[in-house]
């Protein structure tokens, strides 16, 4: 079978794709450069550019299309809704993601992201230490963000962080900041790394810092938060949407949360969004109560559970199950 694997550069899509197609490899499936040498397409991308692709493919013969497509709330953008019906059939990472998808169409699946880790370099250990001062008597919280997107939800995390710990000089927060960094220099105990990281530095920044948190409104996954499971560090994080598909009080700290609409700010910003659409408000005042508790005790008896509970989304899992998707034998 030939594969023509159309992945965007978006980080998230990259990262996640990049997975899949050593999965497809993996099975022997031949990836193709040309489309048209294709018997199956996967587009890997925002819906809004199937069209520029697909008007490449050739009448000639009839080709499955497949659509790897996530969103963050229970409604579809509306401007998704005509380019999805190019698609045979949709993929997407969870249960949660999936919901908005099964209201328009049938052929949707599910196909979770791979959570995997590599190990940092000496080099890599150090370059984060020097960076953010790591001292064996800090406790460091951490979180990897595009701080400018409204979903993320930084400001929530910068507002709770300095309400609970504006007095302990020994509790920090690294921000890793993508895309578009703001200026946090002003912040007290506050560190912010808006350098690119390679994949061995990210390991290090997991290896040194003590807690993940992501007060985000909603994920489709949550790739950042399953990673740091995945590296045995306790998680705080909003207790809805995709990150729930493996999240649980078992394995981690799920935020308490209410359901209200999408706010204006993100609706300007990105008009996928429309205000009738709802997410999560995390309850600032139990992630205080959580960032709190865990600041006191490393000790954490939930983080064998999470290490267990990640490897189920290994590659050799994926990899199974995309074949079953592909109708492999």
């Amino acid at each position: 079978m030939n594969i023509y694997y159309h992945l965007s550069h978006y980080i998230s899509h990259r990262n996640a794709g990049m997975d899949y197609i050593v999965g497809l490899k993996n099975l022997g499936l031949n990836l193709v450069h040309d489309i048209n040498d294709a018997d199956v397409i996967i587009l890997h991308d925002d819906p809004l550019n199937y069209s520029n692709v697909l008007r490449l493919v050739s009448k000639s013969r009839y080709r499955k299309i497949i659509a790897y497509s996530v969103w963050e709330t229970e409604d579809l953008p509306l401007q998704y809704l005509e380019p999805l019906r190019l698609v045979d059939e949709i993929w997407t990472c969870t249960p949660f993601s999936a919901t908005a998808f099964l209201k328009h169409f049938e052929k949707v699946r599910v196909l979770e992201h791979v959570v995997s880790r590599v190990e940092p370099s000496i080099d890599d250990l150090m370059r984060i230490t020097s960076r953010i001062g790591h001292h064996e008597d800090g406790f460091y919280f951490y979180s990897i963000v595009d701080s400018v997107n409204p979903r993320k939800n930084l400001r929530s995390l910068l507002d709770v962080f300095a309400k609970n710990f504006h007095s302990h000089k020994n509790v920090h927060l690294v921000v890793k900041q993508y895309r578009h960094a703001v200026d946090l220099a002003s912040l007290p105990q506050v560190i912010s790394i808006d350098k690119d990281l390679s994949p061995g530095e990210l390991s290090a920044l997991h290896r040194f810092c003590d807690c993940y948190i992501s007060l985000h409104h909603a994920e489709a996954w949550g790739l950042t938060i399953s990673d740091a499971m995945f590296f045995g560090n306790p998680v705080i994080a909003t207790g809805y949407s995709g990150n729930m598909h493996y999240m649980s009080e078992a394995n981690s700290y799920p935020v308490n949360h209410f359901l209200d609409h999408v706010h204006e700010e993100m609706c300007r910003r990105i008009p996928l969004y429309r205000p009738e659409m709802k997410w999560a408000y995390p309850d600032l005042r139990h992630a205080g109560y959580l960032m709190k508790k865990l600041s006191r005790d490393k000790k954490n008896p939930k983080l064998r559970n999470a290490i267990k509970d990640m490897s189920a989304f290994g590659l050799t899992e994926i990899t199974h199950k995309m074949r079953s998707l592909l109708e492999l034998p």
